[in-house]
């Protein structure tokens, strides 16, 4: 909204796209999985700086008396750029692709201000995405690449591309037969990706208008509000010649590098741009309606409240998530976890069942991935054993132990310290039961077990007591260090 505004939309035109521009399907589908990129409220400061590049506002090349306007305008670019990249590295990517673009263009064109501006903002950008990714490197650098995560293939560009195609399809069942039918359809077709690009109703009318507007010399345009949209037609048409399925993007992936893969992700972009189109012509339409004789005002303000009103609910006709569910289990999660804190001194370190690697690992049986973090959400004073780095030595510890002999993972366990062992039944093909079995004989304790019956606990502070004094203390130091080397 504080784009728009500066942009001089009215309040209302100004509200109404700024809500439905929150109430994306992109954002809701996205929730905390894809915690950044759900998070997307900096892509408007940072288009409004690509306006500012357009309109030479920031800074001249030459000129060496700026005014304090310019001076602070300059001054929120650097900081909207800093902050932008650290927001998550595609959508960083994606602008950088985009200023690149702009400083080539505009050093052809010989507009040294414009091209200077862009390039400035380009690499502010790129110091501040290698600055948040420096502790990453330096770790690589002391302990080796970790060929495990999160590896990528060139394919995988083609994969997650964008399809124009998803634009106008909606998400899940739609509650129209048509539509629900047309959804159906194409989930059949190739290359089915993540599938929250839908803009909806008026998000579409936007994308059409961009479309046509990349047609219209730009010289025929004379009016402030139609010259911005037109540009937002160049911005777009370069964005989706980056991510569309066999575009730029996947050139990228293939001599570049493919670690940058889900280009589909670049929507959240164009919506903007849709949105603040749709902005713009409701701006000039009211402008040039202003000096009619009846109220068109309080007619279109109506109006738009009606249609918007409907395009936030046409977003969510399909039910995205049982939140009653979701609520329910997420106090389950509590009550269960804090009960456990409640028995566990202080520091206790708690083993997880069964195995999953961390991060990015397809669903163990019925349990979805990172479910086992929610130990962490839930205590204060405790510590798990899920959420070690897959391909690192930590994880490779974890990952034997827990493939042990149940007798002797429970004595590795206790003799490294461990004071408890966390069960999440979906793990399970039996749901568990052969496992729980066993544990339940082998130390002689009941298990905690949570109101939905899913998660179960064993408390090995009894067991751990009676293993350690089978040995002496030289044998407990002997045995705790073949530990550290037995995987």
């Amino acid at each position: 909204m504080v784009v728009f505004r500066y942009l001089k939309i009215s309040s209302i035109i100004s509200i109404l796209c700024s809500q439905i521009y929150a109430f994306l399907p992109y954002h809701i589908m996205r929730g905390e999985a894809h915690l950044f990129l759900s998070s997307y409220y900096l892509i408007p400061l940072m288009l409004l700086i690509l306006i500012w590049i357009q309109r030479e506002e920031p800074i001249t090349l030459i000129n060496k008396k700026i005014n304090i306007e310019k001076k602070l305008i300059f001054s929120c670019s650097l900081i909207i750029a800093l902050l932008f990249s650290s927001a998550g590295v595609y959508y960083a990517f994606f602008i950088a692709f985009v200023l690149f673009i702009i400083t080539m263009y505009n050093l052809f064109q010989k507009n040294l201000n414009k091209a200077f501006w862009s390039f400035i903002l380009l690499i502010t950008l790129c110091i501040g995405l290698l600055l948040n990714l420096l502790p990453s490197i330096i770790y690589t650098l002391n302990h080796g690449t970790n060929k495990l995560v999160v590896a990528r293939s060139s394919i995988e560009a083609e994969v997650y591309g964008l399809k124009i195609a998803q634009f106008f399809v909606p998400v899940y069942d739609h509650g129209i037969s048509i539509l629900t039918k047309l959804i159906n359809n194409y989930r059949l077709h190739p290359l089915p990706n993540e599938g929250s690009e839908y803009l909806g109703v008026i998000g579409i009318i936007g994308f059409i208008v961009l479309l046509v507007f990349i047609l219209i010399k730009e010289s025929n345009i004379n009016n402030h509000y139609l010259q911005l949209v037109k540009y937002l037609s160049t911005l777009n048409i370069f964005c989706i010649l980056l991510s569309t399925i066999g575009g730029i993007g996947s050139l990228f992936a293939l001599v570049i590098s493919p670690q940058i893969r889900a280009y589909n992700r670049i929507s959240v972009i164009i919506a903007f741009f849709c949105f603040l189109t749709i902005a713009l012509l409701l701006e000039y339409l009211k402008q040039n309606m202003r000096n009619k004789k009846f109220n068109f005002n309080i007619i279109l303000n109506i109006t738009l409240i009606i249609v918007f009103t409907f395009g936030i609910y046409e977003y969510y006709v399909p039910n995205f998530t049982n939140y009653t569910a979701t609520k329910k289990d997420f106090q389950n999660d509590a009550n269960f976890i804090s009960e456990i804190e409640s028995k566990m001194p202080i520091n206790s370190m708690i083993f997880q069942l069964p195995y999953v690697p961390f991060p990015e690992n397809p669903p163990v049986n019925n349990l979805g991935d990172y479910e086992l973090f929610k130990g962490y959400l839930h205590s204060n004073h405790l510590k798990w054993s899920y959420g070690s780095m897959k391909g690192r030595e930590s994880d490779q510890w974890i990952k034997y132990t827990a493939n042990l002999p149940l007798q002797d993972m429970l004595e590795s366990l206790v003799l490294s310290n461990f004071n408890g062992i966390y069960i999440d039944r979906l793990g399970y093909k039996d749901n568990g039961e052969q496992v729980i079995s066993q544990i339940k004989t082998i130390i002689n304790t009941d298990p905690q077990i949570s109101s939905n019956n899913r998660l179960v606990f064993f408390n090995l502070i009894d067991y751990k007591d009676r293993t350690l004094k089978k040995y002496s203390s030289e044998e407990l130091t002997q045995k705790r260090k073949s530990l550290l080397n037995q995987y």
